[in-house]
């Protein structure tokens, strides 16, 4: 074949090689290296080598396939004398008998067995492609998802399970529906011939029922003919979610805002009369007092002042989180701060 393995051989044990994995590498080209190399550029001819004379010729075993692209799929089928039958006959015309009926016989000899051969690759050709379209059909099955196979016009062609449970409709009312028996009035989606490309949109079930979907889609040409490809995702339950955090983020930004302003409108309240407090004790201090009472006045001064710097505290870290922080340029002490 075009890989050099024996589909016929002298031996049988090198035939069919790529087909045994203990006898790959068994080909023709490394038995003869240099003849394979002229045989597989040409398609027909005779040469001789150091081993001996090779008369070969090129099939096409499949029908039309040569005007198809033969190139992609030929036998060789090649006749061989080696150099010493071929130095022993050289001028003995018994060598052109040998070379005719050597070249004839493995001519026949295709001519019998080539339907045969052509049989068999057909049969292991069926067979593969029978297993691809099982695989195929398990995962197009198996996903999650809806996929839907439509013509470029949007007529459904073929669909899995999926989308039946989805859209509520049977396989064979299905292939009776269009693109636009999915999406409620107006709604339309583009898809991209060259890449594919995901949106969120609105599809219709069977039922007149309205429900949010993500579609994958591509335009994919198969032969002559291009084919739509989609994929589609009921996100109902993520939206359901996404409005949730949505409204429990307000709602927290809400309450963070009410708090903020209770503590600046507190922190306020509180801070008028404590000014009045540690104003009075100061003019307190200023008049005539025993040792006691300038003892308490002070500690009321002392615990006003301390309860002030609180309040003021709490009332900067509202600011802060009602955002409405406003810095000073002062000059200060880096020592003593820290």
């Amino acid at each position: 074949n075009a890989d050099g393995y024996w589909l016929w051989s002298p031996n049988p044990e090198d035939e069919w090689g790529f087909m045994y994995p203990d006898r790959l590498g068994r080909t023709f080209g490394n038995d003869y290296p240099k003849a394979w190399e002229i045989i597989k550029a040409e398609k027909a001819g005779q040469f001789e080598s150091p081993e001996g004379l090779f008369t070969f010729t090129t099939a096409y075993p499949l029908n039309n396939l040569e005007k198809q692209g033969g190139e992609d799929y030929y036998w060789k089928i090649v006749s061989f004398v080696p150099e010493s039958i071929l130095h022993a006959d050289r001028n003995n015309r018994r060598l052109n008998t040998i070379l005719s009926v050597a070249f004839l016989s493995i001519v026949f000899y295709f001519g019998l067995k080539r339907n045969l051969l052509t049989n068999v690759l057909r049969e292991r050709t069926a067979k593969l492609l029978q297993e691809s379209v099982v695989q195929y059909r398990d995962v197009f099955e198996g996903v999650n998802d809806a996929i839907l196979v439509e013509t470029i016009e949007g007529d459904v062609l073929d669909v899995n399970t999926r989308a039946c449970e989805l859209f509520g409709w049977s396989r064979e009312e299905f292939l009776a529906k269009s693109i636009q028996d999915m999406v409620p009035p107006g709604v339309e989606a583009l898809i991209s011939e060259k890449n594919a490309n995901t949106f969120e949109t609105i599809n219709m079930r069977a039922n007149g029922e309205h429900f949010p979907v993500a579609i994958t889609g591509r335009i994919q040409r198969i032969g002559s003919e291009k084919r739509l490809f989609v994929v589609v995702r009921d996100i109902t339950e993520q939206k359901a979610n996404e409005l949730a955090l949505i409204s429990a983020k307000e709602t927290a930004e809400t309450a963070t805002q009410v708090k903020a302003d209770f503590l600046a409108n507190m922190s306020h309240e509180i801070r008028t009369p404590l000014n009045a407090i540690f104003g009075m004790t100061s003019l307190m201090l200023d008049t005539p007092l025993d040792k006691e009472q300038q003892e308490f006045i002070e500690t009321i001064r002392v615990g006003s002042d301390t309860l002030l710097s609180v309040i003021n505290n709490i009332l900067d870290f509202s600011k802060i989180e009602a955002g409405k922080m406003e810095l000073e340029m002062q000059p200060f002490y880096l020592h003593s701060c820290i």
